[in-house]
Parts: structure tokens; C-alpha cells; sequence
């Protein structure tokens, strides 16, 4: 049986006592004001943001109607899922109760301490009274044939995925054309017929029954009769969405009766799979060394040929279609089945909705993913043993839920005992290689990023060889040996040319690879013991999961912005900088003065161009998204290259969005497929900024033209002798002075704070912080605008104050804008300003800690059409970062 050592609890000591826990009042209301959800009592760790706090009480906390079952602590569902856990493990013999304390302890404390978290089925669902074999996959692979009993079973399948909370992905090739006959006469409805049938189905049913959609994936060969009508299927609902918006109707993504409510294939992600021949013929058009390839559709009923096609017109299609709406994007089918450890049992032909999972038809992988910034240690060092502690409880965790898991079908049941695929990942990397001085765009960045990959996955497959010494290898295993012996040894082979990354865990890596390889199949003579699981790894958005594990990026995307806006508690809006810009900073040896005057151009400028900063350190703060007034951004290649250099490493694949330009041509798409299949990337998906109506880029371009039709703001100069108030306050017992200068006629025109010492940090900041508002208000900004921004901004120093009709303030900027109310704004307009903040109020915390009563949130994407905050993109999905609600189950 298994042992474990205790290296995160300590004995007799309860995990969770070993952490301050602090309860909050969560409340969520729609755009109406309706509330969605509320606990006066939520109870979490007194270190969790209010972000990850909201998203889980809201997502993960049960809401039974049974009293007994209503969880307030994320005690109580970690209590639930990991006592489960354990209860299975010793009951299969996994281990005995002694080490299954341990193992319980361990777990515990690694999800209480955010180090890593499973996918969303498993903390929906795990460990509920009453639910004998809980759905724990968050990842499903089904199949159809061609009849109609298959065609409608697969509705039902997919129905009952993502009522648990999962998501399902379908290659549709076996399916007849529209071109082929039927047996009763006439013609066959097609393949795109029916995705629309199983849209419907995922637009309906509540994923995990608080999601308001579910998510799919739709696959369709290059060769198949219908796939021109595929590639097109979602790029000409675009049109139909001009002409709805054009009439009228909301463009916003998620709006309940909004244009994209009504046109179809909104709940899918397509994909093109394609072969290395195909792609092979692609390169020599477009590169020129041949005008054009004739490419053979085939008809499925007789694999006669259907009709004879232009390559070069239909690659042309599928990025011209990419280019236009994002879909479809392309699998490169040999890719994926060149690291096929079950080749003996099949190819590989489909995936999950964002692509990381690709494994044989009718088949589950149970997710977890590792917050990797919680292992960085000082001076660049990373804690190898502690990561390979806790991928050692994980797999060990994430096995034992496969056999205590329920499963929508028998074929999908049979399978995930046979083949035992898990898909262990990470998140944060993006936040990692920032705080660590690394661009995303280097090799110093993608060393490391692989050589992390690369430990990931060698360790995953060490335990994995424990698992089958205990309880013995996958079923399939014997038969499929020769195949998962050649895979194995392209990861060691890929680990060996790994050039050295500075935190040397490369070596550490190979040495862990050595190991796993030997135990598995034997060496010296001996016999290897197997492996229990065919695949361990890949690669997730970790949207939801990633929040709540306060991660500051998601999966293996980079930083989408270096500033960003944050809601607060009363809904309004300010802008904050990313933490790890300052981390970063440090690390690249900047004095405390050059940090300060660096965050301060951030917060005015966005970027870090022309900021003073060194040239050769821009590209560390480089991001996904473009800035106005800023010429860097990572390009596509930035993005491809990084997944070239991890995917070797992965079991799996990558979810990942690709980030184009809005100047991108369809020229430059083709191209980018052409350098993904090339570089080895097993799939890819596109997008390029603007291409949507939803995006929130569109109204920039409506309020351009609308600035053309108007005169440009001009700055109003003060005279330069000038009235003055100067006001004296103290805020929580800091002392501090307000002058307000004067225009003529009475109106504020500029501002200055002066507290603390001059020079210090604190005075620093309040003077730019005033210097900005002076500009403001010149620029012809009301007071009222600024007051509405501004008031309710808490942080420390905090508290009681010297005015009697300002009794508390949350900050000093609170306080100065709560005066600046009273004294420049009528009653009314005060009303007024206290009115729009209640309607606008979307989650409230009570806590005794103040630092958690903030959230932070990338406005990057679409309203949240439960509650109406910002979407952020993860991956290939989005996911609001109030409410939890995401539209697909990446999220």
C-alpha cells in the first residue's frame, strides 16, 4: 500500500486551525437588482482574496435545500470531497487508515493553501450525501454513427454531461453528407444539420446547474463532403448577428435576448482536423513552390469519392472563416497521434471543448491544475519537492476518482477503467515568468516553462508506476506497451535536449524520467511494474479554478495587461497595476525610487514605453493585448512558440487562444496555421482583436466616429493668481492637509494631498495621485465624475475621522472625495450619485479585514449576463470573476 510523509501538516494538528479563517457576507444580484445568491457567513481563509471568496461560496458551496447539506465554509467542501477521497481509498486498498489521515491532512492543506485544485465537477459533486458515483470529469470525448438512434442518443449523452457540470466534444465525420441518399429517399441532413440540434441542448441545460451555458466541441475531417458548410457554419451567423445588431438588438455575447441568443452554433468551438498531407500541401502553396493541389472529398456511406477541391481554396476558407469570427480552428490529426500511447486500440479523433484532452471516442479525463507561483522561492528558486509532493497526492487523488466516479454512458465507463486517462496541469505561468524577471517571449521564459512541463509530467508517470505496483496497470496497458514505451521515450528524448534553465530543474526533471521509465518497464532485467494511467498531463484554461487560487493569469497564457480596471464593493471602477510588475522589478534590480516612479508612469501611461525602463527589460512586461500609445504586444509567434516548447512534455494537449491584431489579414492566419502544424502543436485556435461585435472594441470604433463629430478637449488653464482652500483631516489617526485651488468663478481646478514625509512613498503617491486629478479637472472632468470613481476606495490607512460629518472613511482618498462631495455637489446631485451606486451594486463583503474588499477583474471582455460584471477570457472560454458564471465548462 502507499505511504506518504508529512510535509505540508503536522501530526495531531487540524489543517484547517492551521490557517486564520475569516467570514464574509456575499451577495450577487442581477442587472435588476434581484439577488442571485447570498451568505451572510461565508466563511474562508483570512489570505483569499475577495475575488476567489465570491467565485467559490457562489459556485462550490452546496446550496441543498436539505439544511443538514447547505455548506457557508469552504471547510465544509473541502471536508466533503477530500473525506470521500479517502473513504474510497481505503476501501479499494489503496492505502491503509493511518496513511489515508495523511493523505487526507496533505490534501487539505494543499487546497486550503491554494497550491493546487480540482476541476469544477469534483467540487460540485464529490462526496454529496446520496450520490453513490458522482460525475467527477470535468472532460468528455463521445462518439455518433450514422443512424438515427446514435445521432439522438448523443443528445441525451451530452444533456446529461452538462447537467454535472462537464463539457463533451464529438468528431462528426462518421456522419453522411447533405450530398448523400438515404435509405428512404432523398438526401441525408448533414452533419451541420445536426450540431444545431445539439447547440440547443447545450444552450438549455444549466452547466452543473448554476452555469448558465455548456460547452462542446464540433469536429469535422478536411475530407468530409460538408465541410466547406462546416467552416462557414459559424462565420455566416456573424451576418445574421450585423443584421439583428443593425435592427436594434444588443451585440453583447451573453445578453439573455441579445443577438447571439438567437443565432447558432454559439455554445460550440469548431475544428477542422487535418492530416499531415494535407498540411504538406498547404506549405508548398504558400510558399510558393506549387500553384495549387487538388484535395478529395469523401463520401461516408461507400468512402467513394464525393468531389475533387481546390487546396488552396479551401484553406483559404478555413482561415478566411478564423479571420472573420474565430472559428473554426484547426487539430492536426497526425500530430496527435504520433504521442498516441494506445495506438494498438485505435486512433485519436476527437477532443474536449477546448482541446487539451485528446484521447480514443467515448472517453473522460477528471481535471486538477497547480498554481505554480506558489512554489517560486527567492533569488529564482522553485521547490521541486514540494511541487512533486503535490503532484504525487493529486494523481494519487485524481486515480482514485476515476473508479469512484459515475459516467454518462457504459461505453464512456468501460473505458475510463480500461485506459485511466487523468489530466493533471498547471496555471499562473504567465504570473511566474513576470515575478521572475522572464518575458513570455524568450528562451529564458520557455526554458523554463518546459523544464516545469517536463518534472510535471515525469512525476505524474513516477506515481503512476506506484499506482500499478498497488493495484496494478491499466487494463489495456499490456496490449499497448510498445506504443507507450515509444511515447515515453520521445519525453525523455525531448527532456535531454532541454537547454538549462536557471532554477536547474531541468536535471531534476530527466533524473525523475529515468526513474519512471525504469519502474514502468522494467530495467536491468527486471520486469517494470507498469503504468496505472495511460495519460497524466495536459493543459486547461483554469478559469474558475485559476481564481480561486488567486492566480494572476490563467493556464499558460501570459498577462493580458499590465493595468487593468477593478470593481469595487459599490460597483464602481478604478484602475489597478499587476502586482508582479513590482516583484518584477525587484528581481531586475531596481532601487525602491526607480520602482515608485515606474509604477507611477504605469498608472498613467498603461505600458512601460519610453517609462525610463531599461530597453532590454520592456519585453518581461510585454502582454497579450495591445495598449493605445504602446507599440509592443506579444505576437501570435510569441504564443506559439511557447506552446512548441511545452507541449513535447504533456500527455495531452494545450487550450489556448492565439491573439491576433486587428490588422491581421487572412494571409497572416493561413500562415499562422501553417507555423503551428510545424512547430508541433497539436491544435490551435485563432483570434483576432475586433472581430466580433461583442467585443467591447466595437464601441471604441462608435466612439471614435462620434469624437470626429466633435470638438477635441482642450486643457483650461488656472490663472496664476488664484483662491485657495486648505482643509486639515486625519484618517484612522494619520494627519494629513487638503488645498483645493480655485478658477475664477469659484469651480476646482486643481489639488493637492500632503501627508507623511516629503520624499517618502506614501507622499510620493498622493502627489501623482493629485497631480492627476488637477489634470482632470482642467481637462473639464466634473467633480461629480470624479467623486462617483473615486469614493469607496478602501485601503490602509483606514478608519474613524476628524470630521464630524465624515465619521469613517476607507481610505484617504475616500475621505478627500467624501469632502469634495459635500462641499462642491448639491443635494441632489449627491443623491443622485448615491443612487446610480445601488443600482450598479453587485457583490458586498462584510469582513473584519479590509484588505478583502476589493475585486479585481480584467475588462476585457463581454458584460456577465448573470450579473452583469466583465467577462475574462480563459482560454478558448470566458468566466466572470464576480459571480463565477463562465460560458463553457473550460471556465
Amino acid at each position: 500500500m502507499l505511504e506518504f510523509p508529512r510535509l505540508l501538516s503536522q501530526e495531531n494538528t487540524d489543517p484547517f486551525g492551521a490557517v486564520h479563517w475569516t467570514k464574509h457576507h456575499i451577495i450577487s444580484k442581477d442587472k435588476n437588482g434581484k439577488i442571485l445568491y447570498e451568505c451572510t457567513d461565508a466563511e474562508f481563509p483570512d489570505f483569499w482574496s475577495l475575488d476567489a471568496c465570491g467565485i467559490f461560496a457562489q459556485k462550490y458551496l452546496r446550496q441543498s435545500r436539505v439544511s443538514s447539506e447547505r455548506e457557508t465554509s469552504a471547510k465544509q467542501t473541502f471536508s466533503r470531497i477530500v473525506k470521500a477521497i479517502a473513504a474510497e481509498g481505503v476501501a479499494k486498498e489503496y492505502f491503509d487508515e493511518n496513511n489515508a489521515k495523511i493523505f487526507s491532512d496533505e490534501l487539505i492543506t494543499i487546497l486550503v493553501k491554494q497550491l493546487a485544485m480540482f476541476n469544477s465537477p469534483v467540487l460540485f459533486n464529490v462526496g454529496v450525501s446520496g450520490v453513490a458515483k458522482p460525475l467527477a470529469s470535468a472532460c468528455f470525448i463521445n462518439s455518433v454513427e450514422d443512424d438515427m438512434a446514435s445521432i439522438l442518443e448523443l443528445a441525451k449523452t451530452e444533456g446529461l454531461i452538462y447537467k454535472e457540470g462537464a463539457g463533451s466534444g464529438v468528431n462528426f465525420s462518421p456522419l453522411r453528407a447533405s450530398t448523400e441518399s438515404i435509405r428512404g429517399g432523398g438526401h441525408a441532413s448533414g452533419p451541420v444539420s445536426f450540431m444545431y440540434i445539439y447547440d440547443s441542448v447545450a444552450s438549455i441545460i444549466l452547466s452543473g446547474g448554476r452555469t448558465r451555458r455548456a460547452a462542446k466541441m464540433c469536429i469535422l475531417n478536411a475530407d468530409h463532403p460538408d465541410i466547406e458548410a462546416f467552416i462557414w457554419s459559424k462565420g455566416n451567423q456573424e451576418d445574421i448577428v450585423r443584421i439583428l445588431v443593425e435592427g436594434g438588438l444588443s451585440p453583447e455575447f451573453q445578453e439573455v435576448n441579445g443577438a447571439y441568443s438567437i443565432v447558432r452554433y454559439q455554445n460550440e468551438n469548431h475544428s477542422v482536423r487535418v492530416t499531415d498531407e494535407f498540411m504538406k500541401r498547404v506549405r508548398e502553396v504558400l510558399h510558393g513552390y506549387k500553384e495549387d493541389f487538388s484535395w478529395h472529398l469523401i463520401n461516408r456511406t461507400d468512402q467513394s469519392l464525393a468531389e475533387i477541391v481546390s487546396i488552396k481554396d479551401l484553406f483559404f476558407s478555413i482561415a478566411e472563416a478564423a479571420h472573420k469570427c474565430g472559428d473554426p480552428g484547426i487539430q492536426f490529426h497526425d500530430t496527435v497521434n504520433k504521442m498516441n500511447t494506445c495506438a494498438n486500440d485505435g486512433e485519436i479523433h476527437g477532443s474536449n471543448p477546448c482541446s487539451e484532452f485528446m484521447w480514443l471516442n467515448d472517453s473522460a479525463c477528471n481535471l486538477a491544475s497547480i498554481n505554480l507561483d506558489r512554489f517560486s522561492l527567492p533569488e529564482r528558486n522553485f521547490d521541486v519537492k514540494t511541487f512533486k509532493h503535490v503532484i504525487r497526492i493529486f494523481i494519487t487523488a485524481q486515480d482514485i476518482l476515476v473508479g469512484m466516479a459515475g459516467y454518462p454512458t457504459k461505453k464512456i465507463e468501460e473505458n475510463s477503467h480500461k485506459y485511466r486517462p487523468l489530466g493533471l496541469g498547471y496555471s499562473n505561468l504567465g504570473g511566474l515568468l513576470m515575478a521572475w524577471g522572464f518575458p513570455y517571449d524568450s528562451d529564458d521564459g520557455r526554458n523554463l516553462a518546459a523544464s516545469i512541463t517536463s518534472l510535471m509530467t515525469g512525476q505524474a508517470y513516477l506515481v503512476s508506476t506506484e499506482l500499478a505496483e498497488v493495484k496494478g496497470p491499466f487494463e489495456r496497458f499490456e496490449a499497448n506497451k510498445i506504443s507507450m514505451e515509444d511515447v515515453l521515450s520521445k519525453h525523455v528524448t525531448s527532456t535531454k535536449s532541454l537547454k538549462r534553465d536557471i532554477a536547474g530543474i531541468h536535471t531534476k526533471a530527466l533524473t525523475t524520467w529515468r526513474e519512471a521509465v525504469g519502474a514502468g518497464f522494467g530495467k536491468r532485467g527486471e520486469e517494470g511494474v507498469g503504468f496505472r494511467n495511460c495519460q497524466v498531463t495536459l493543459l486547461a484554461p483554469t478559469g474558475t479554478i485559476g481564481f480561486v487560487m488567486d492566480c494572476a493569469t490563467t493556464g499558460i497564457e501570459p498577462d493580458y495587461a499590465l493595468k487593468k480596471t477593478k470593481i469595487l464593493i459599490q460597483g464602481e471602477t478604478m484602475d489597478y497595476v499587476n502586482p508582479n510588475i513590482d516583484r518584477a522589478l525587484t528581481v531586475l534590480g531596481y532601487s525602491e525610487k526607480e520602482r515608485l516612479d515606474l509604477l507611477a508612469y504605469v498608472i498613467d501611461n498603461r505600458h512601460l514605453e519610453r517609462s525610463g525602463l531599461k530597453e532590454e527589460h520592456l519585453a518581461v512586461f510585454d502582454c497579450a493585448s495591445a495598449v493605445k500609445g504602446a507599440k509592443r504586444f506579444l505576437s501570435v509567434d510569441a504564443h506559439i512558440e511557447m506552446v512548441a516548447a511545452v507541449q513535447p512534455f504533456l500527455s495531452g494537449a494545450i487550450s489556448k487562444t492565439f491573439n491576433m491584431p486587428h490588422n491581421a489579414s487572412v494571409k497572416d492566419v493561413e500562415l499562422t496555421f501553417l507555423k503551428a502544424w510545424e512547430r508541433g502543436v497539436k491544435a490551435i485556435s485563432i483570434y483576432r482583436k475586433g472581430s466580433k461585435l461583442s467585443e467591447p472594441m466595437r464601441a471604441e470604433e462608435i466612439l471614435q466616429e462620434l469624437r470626429k463629430k466633435k470638438p477635441t478637449l482642450s486643457r483650461e488653464e488656472l490663472p496664476n493668481d488664484r483662491e485657495s482652500h486648505t482643509h486639515k483631516f486625519s484618517v484612522g489617526g494619520y494627519a494629513g492637509y487638503l488645498i483645493i485651488g480655485y478658477y475664477e468663478d469659484g469651480r476646482p481646478g486643481e489639488m493637492f494631498i500632503r501627508m507623511a514625509k516629503p520624499g517618502s512613498m506614501v507622499s510620493g503617491l498622493l502627489d501623482s495621485f493629485a497631480k492627476a486629478c488637477s489634470f482632470l479637472l482642467q481637462y473639464g472632468v466634473p467633480v461629480e465624475e470624479l467623486v462617483r470613481s473615486f469614493e469607496g476606495v478602501k485601503f490602509s490607512p483606514g478608519g474613524i475621522t476628524s470630521n464630524p460629518d465624515i465619521m469613517f472613511a476607507t481610505s484617504i482618498i475616500d475621505y478627500v472625495f467624501k469632502w469634495m462631495k459635500k462641499r462642491y455637489l448639491t443635494p441632489d446631485k449627491q443623491k443622485e450619485i448615491e443612487d446610480r451606486r445601488e443600482k450598479k451594486f453587485r457583490t458586498a463583503a462584510a469582513s473584519d479585514s479590509l484588505e478583502h474588499d476589493e475585486m479585481d477583474y480584467d475588462l476585457s471582455e463581454d458584460p456577465c449576463s448573470n450579473c452583469g460584471s466583465p467577462m475574462v477570457k480563459t482560454g478558448t472560454c470566458s468566466v466572470c470573476r464576480v459571480c463565477g458564471h463562465g460560458n463553457g465548462v473550460c471556465s
